[in-house]
């Protein structure tokens, strides 16, 4: 029974088609030109059709985190204009951000450091500035607010922008409060985002003795419904960006972020992609026009070597623009498919001049290109399909930075396979109609052969004389074999290939291999799940210093987690506030939690409240209880933040849905001093 009967029809098949291509080889070259201009006019598109949203790309589409904040954000929007907490955010928002150590990284919290910091927050409010249409903003008419009050940075706030106070200031870590402590229940102030690097006094168990790392917030505006302002303010974010390399201290160093430097820098590597690309394609070409050349004047087909990587050109360009005019963005990572495309095509560009070397040089161009063909197309088609289907089911995935680069990646390769049969079997006709009217490979005027040039010079022979032509092919025979072997050719045939198959030789790759095999097996044992956010920038940028000041000082405290109840409950029934109470128990009791101390939740607060005013009923009906809490709770001054965490039907007469905040950490002890 024979097995290989697809392979003999589909060679079948490219040898008809090779003989075709022989006999009408313009065609061939010329639409994949035209086909290529034409769908290539889609990079136009490319500027507009860029993408840089990091959490989008490197995301699942479906994740269950995206859902959820969906559902946050249709029962508590953000108001950046007037009702603005930072440590009530669920999305990310515009912002600039600085993080500042001492150089000597000694204790932050100094009068003198603190006069720099100072310094540097004077420089972001005055200094930062964007004109637009004929007026000036800086941050204070851009900034996010609290009741028409700029959201204020903690530590500043603490020593109530005075350096001096820094040491009569006692600081509560991680939590602290505004209010006087005979309040219980006053505004507190979570500084594990502000502030790192903390040892704690000896004695106490929260009272702040030093910190090695200060970081600074200025959010500004971003209002979906106001488009204006969220064009200013990433100006904004460009001139905090310009400014703050600016400044200059003798005592800290800066390093600084901004909502727009993931995806600048993205930008700038995909950017800085591009000049790689003249190198690469021309040490390509140096590579495929030498492999390609010969001492052969006629054999030699150096512009053929080069006429094959132009096929993998036309390929990238068609197979971009096509996708792009398909609406598909385009990704800083797409920026090294053609570094693949590239070497799939020029292997695929190998194969079918090695399959022509094989062929009889006595026959006709028809009958060696129908052979090539035969030879070669089967094995780029198999390798094509493989390829092309590995990146198709690429395209399916969840996460789009994956499915993006491999929807570009499989048409390119669809499309360097199409113009391998086409583009460059054309080509490969037209050569070998020269080859087989001994002309020379650049003057293409007609060669003496080596034998008719035996008494030439040396350099004659060399350079000018090549093929075989009259006498010399009756003298061989019409199937005599195939062309002289390249010199590559006879190296590993005659001194690679038996060297390798010596004993000792065997022994030593066997050993190689299993060593190899042994360290990958390590290696995979190493992988970790995740994404340094470091890796998606340039090592010289300024987001490396300041990702790797954050995972240093800021690493403790992970992100708050809310507990959203998004159904209508009776939250004046002591049952259900029991099981709002277990529920934050679960996890709080969780290692990566810190405890019931640092929950937030109004639910208990509110509690509090009503027990520590007489006149107020303890556990009031449910009317009642909306009443008390909308018309008093939330109105007092110290509580009426927690109006962004209780959602009211239209007439404020039930509680439609809620939230609590659980404080995340990293499963570690807190360094305390003398421990």
């Amino acid at each position: 029974m024979a097995y290989d009967c697809i392979e003999r029809r589909l060679r079948r098949l490219f040898e008809l088609y090779g003989g075709l291509v022989a006999r009408y080889p313009l065609p061939f070259l010329i639409i994949p030109i035209l086909v290529a201009g034409c769908l290539g006019s889609g990079m136009y598109l490319l500027p507009t059709q860029r993408e840089y949203d990091t959490e989008y790309l490197f995301t699942p589409t479906n994740g269950e985190a995206k859902t959820e904040r969906s559902v946050i954000q249709d029962h508590f929007p953000t108001n950046v204009s007037d009702n603005f907490r930072q440590n009530k955010l669920d999305v990310f928002g515009r912002f600039g951000r600085v993080i500042v150590t001492a150089k000597d990284r000694s204790n932050i919290l100094q009068q003198r450091m603190m006069e720099e910091v100072l310094r540097l927050h004077e420089i972001v409010l005055n200094n930062v500035s964007v004109d637009h249409d004929g007026q000036t903003y800086r941050y204070e008419d851009l900034c996010v607010a609290w009741q028409g009050k700029c959201d204020s940075n903690e530590i500043l706030e603490l020593i109530d922008y005075n350096a001096a106070q820094i040491t009569n200031t006692t600081i509560i870590y991680p939590t602290t409060r505004l209010a006087p402590v005979i309040i219980p229940v006053g505004a507190p102030l979570f500084l594990g985002t502000h502030l790192g690097g903390v040892t704690i006094l000896n004695g106490t168990e929260d009272t702040v003795e030093s910190a090695e790392a200060l970081q600074l917030h200025y959010y500004v505006r971003w209002d979906d419904s106001e488009q204006e302002n969220d064009a200013i303010s990433a100006k904004w974010e460009e001139a905090f960006l310009a400014e703050v390399p600016s400044f200059t201290s003798a005592d800290i160093d800066v390093a600084m972020f901004t909502s727009q430097s993931r995806e600048n820098e993205l930008n700038s590597v995909s950017n800085g992609i591009i000049p790689l690309f003249s190198i690469t394609f021309t040490i390509i070409i140096t590579f495929a026009v030498c492999s390609l050349s010969d001492t052969d004047a006629v054999r030699a087909k150096p512009w053929l070597g080069m006429l094959g990587v132009v096929s993998a050109g036309l390929a990238i360009v068609s197979s971009m623009g096509l996708v792009l005019f398909c609406g598909v963005k385009f990704i800083s990572i797409v920026a090294s498919m053609p570094f693949l495309c590239l070497g799939i095509g020029i292997d695929d560009m190998f194969i079918m001049v090695a399959a022509w070397r094989k062929t009889n040089p006595h026959h006709s161009v028809e009958r060696r290109m129908s052979e090539a063909l035969g030879e070669a197309a089967v094995s780029i088609t198999i390798t094509s399909i493989t390829d092309a289907l590995a990146f198709g089911i690429g395209a399916i995935t969840v996460f789009p930075s994956v499915q993006i680069f491999c929807i570009f990646t499989a048409v390119a390769l669809i499309f360097d396979y199409i113009y391998q049969i086409t583009f460059f079997a054309a080509c490969m006709v037209i050569f070998g109609y020269r080859e087989n009217k001994n002309l020379h490979w650049a003057t293409y005027q007609r060669a003496p052969t080596k034998k008719d040039a035996e008494h030439r010079s040396g350099c004659f022979r060399l350079f000018c004389a090549g093929g075989v032509t009259g006498s010399e092919l009756d003298q061989r025979g019409e199937d005599q074999g195939s062309e002289r072997d390249h010199v590559f050719m006879l190296f590993f045939k005659k001194y690679f290939g038996p060297f390798l198959t010596t004993v000792f030789v065997k022994v030593v790759v066997i050993i190689l291999f299993l060593g190899y095999l042994a360290v990958s097996i390590w290696g995979c044992t190493q992988l970790r799940e995740g994404l340094r956010l470091q890796s998606l920038a340039d090592d010289n940028s300024y987001i490396v210093k300041f990702y790797d000041l954050e995972d240093e000082y800021f690493k403790a405290y992970g992100p708050r987690v809310m507990v959203t109840l998004t159904e209508e409950v009776d939250y004046s029934n002591l049952t259900v506030q029991q099981q709002i109470s277990d529920t934050l128990q679960e996890f709080e009791n969780s290692e990566y939690t810190y405890g019931s101390n640092d929950t937030e939740s109004w639910l208990n607060v509110y509690k509090t409240y009503l027990q520590e005013h007489p006149l107020l009923p303890e556990t009031p009906d449910t009317e009642r209880f909306v009443t008390i809490l909308k018309d008093d709770f939330l109105i007092t001054d110290w509580f009426d933040r927690y109006k962004l965490d209780i959602e009211f039907n239209d007439n404020k007469t039930k509680i439609m849905s809620s939230r609590f905040y659980v404080q995340s950490k990293k499963p570690t002890r807190q360094i305390v001093k003398g421990t």
